[in-house]
């Protein structure tokens, strides 16, 4: 199946990186053992795929739909030799011929297979991913985009493939189409996202997952515990979730501490001046980014408020 001029194609293929000898060699025995084989994403995908998962400076992958194993090889080599990627699919057949070529690569040993239904399997998976890959039955990609959503960090892709279904999305007859065509206008409405369609073969939808969505998730959990004093565990796991930027994690803290500072003063736990200012001390260190969130942390369980200069900037701790 073409989906563009094969010779712009090529052209596109020869200058974009190329896939290893142990990708290829799957690109080879799928397209003479089956009669499926444009189901692999193929070099030129491939090659998009893991600029994706550099950009997102992936260290764990989600991929919905194995086949042969091309993508999930392909996105594995571009992951650190502590990285992990989880690949799903529902046959098991096919899962034993992709094992055996996981098995022959360097990198294999990142690779955790599992074979059975992805949506059965998806919640007792530990996250968070950096990236997920969809590529698996279309009937259900709106189920999955769903179900991995909680597991995505913030800042985290996910992309699905096959979204425009030789262009039937734009006239939908098929069940597959109508279901793509679903999923396609649910994520490009939501708001937890920003999104591309991009026209890359078959279709591929690319979504950054937004950090605001997990600074409102953190948020609703620090109102539950504001009653029971223990908002500094909140600030501390922050702290320690993972994240590849400690500017997300100071943006955030900032945010946070601004939506609790005014929780606390809605709630009357906040009465006295002082008490108020040491909380605006917190929220001026954060925004400034004048010290870093060990130091917020450990000023947080101080029980006398520091000192401000003119410029309401702390210039002295108690």
């Amino acid at each position: 199946m073409n989906f563009v001029e094969p010779k712009v194609e090529k052209y596109a293929t020869d200058h974009s990186q190329k896939p290893s000898p142990q990708v290829e060699a799957i690109h080879r025995w799928t397209e003479e053992n089956s009669d499926m084989s444009r189901m692999i994403s193929g070099a030129f995908q491939g090659s998009v795929l893991k600029l994706l998962a550099r950009f997102a400076k992936a260290r764990k992958i989600l991929e919905i739909g194995t086949y042969t194993g091309y993508s999930a090889l392909t996105l594995a080599e571009e992951l650190p030799e502590d990285g992990q990627l989880v690949t799903m699919d529902i046959d098991a057949e096919i899962g034993t011929i992709a094992q055996g070529f996981f098995d022959c690569s360097s990198h294999g040993g990142k690779i955790n297979l599992i074979i059975g239904h992805a949506l059965d399997m998806i919640p007792s998976l530990d996250g968070p991913f950096d990236m997920v890959y969809i590529d698996a039955d279309k009937e259900n990609y709106l189920n999955y985009y769903e179900a991995v959503m909680p597991l995505l960090r913030s800042g985290g892709v996910i992309v699905a493939d096959n979204v425009l279904w030789s262009s039937e999305v734009l006239d939908p007859q098929t069940y597959d189409a109508h279901a793509l065509h679903a999923f396609n206008e649910h994520v490009s409405k939501d708001p937890r996202v920003l999104n591309v369609l991009l026209t890359l073969r078959d279709g591929l939808m690319v979504a950054l997952k937004k950090w605001v969505e997990c600074c409102s998730g953190i948020l609703s959990l620090i109102e539950a515990e504001i009653e029971r004093h223990r908002v500094p565990y909140w600030i501390e796991l922050i702290w320690n979730r993972k994240s590849n930027s400690t500017r997300f994690q100071q943006v955030l803290l900032s945010k946070i501490l601004r939506q609790t500072f005014l929780k606390l003063i809605r709630t009357g736990q906040l009465r006295t001046k002082s008490q108020q200012k040491h909380w605006i001390g917190y929220m001026c260190v954060s925004a400034n980014m004048w010290l870093n969130c060990r130091q917020i942390v450990f000023t947080w369980w101080q029980p006398h408020r520091p000192v401000f200069s003119e410029r309401n900037t702390i210039t002295s701790w108690p």
